[in-house]
């Protein structure tokens, strides 16, 4: 690795890391800045999310690596490196990704997965 490799991976080890088996993804909490909250947010290939919203925050899913599909309402919407989507709160969402993903989440407002962020969230289908 580079030096700047090795300095990006210290920073991100440093981060506080959090997972929830109820919404199958991992996040990485990057901080709240001017009152949104930033996380990095990965999840495996052929693995997906329960359909959920959230009732109090937008969301904003930016893609950095991956491809997959995002259930947005009742569309299916294809996402790459690159591709970007903005899910207004109460709107029903779900990632599904076809190879290993890497986002960023930004909520507004910031919730950054307290417990208050973990409670907003409502289940649209079964939990599996």
């Amino acid at each position: 690795m580079t030096e700047l490799t090795n300095k990006i991976s210290g920073a991100i080890a440093e981060l506080t890391e959090i997972h929830s088996a109820r919404v199958h993804e991992n996040d990485m909490v990057l901080g709240n800045f001017e009152g949104s909250g930033y996380n990095l947010t990965y999840m495996k290939a052929n693995d997906r999310n329960v359909a959920h919203h959230h009732e109090t925050y937008d969301a904003t899913l930016c893609f950095i690596s991956g491809t997959g599909k995002v259930l947005v309402n009742d569309a299916f919407l294809e996402y790459g490196k690159g591709s970007w989507f903005k899910v207004p709160r109460r709107t029903k969402h779900q990632i599904l990704p076809d190879t290993n993903t890497l986002m960023l989440t930004i909520q507004n407002p910031a919730t950054t997965f307290t417990d208050k962020g973990w409670g907003d969230i409502v289940f649209d289908e079964k939990l599996y």
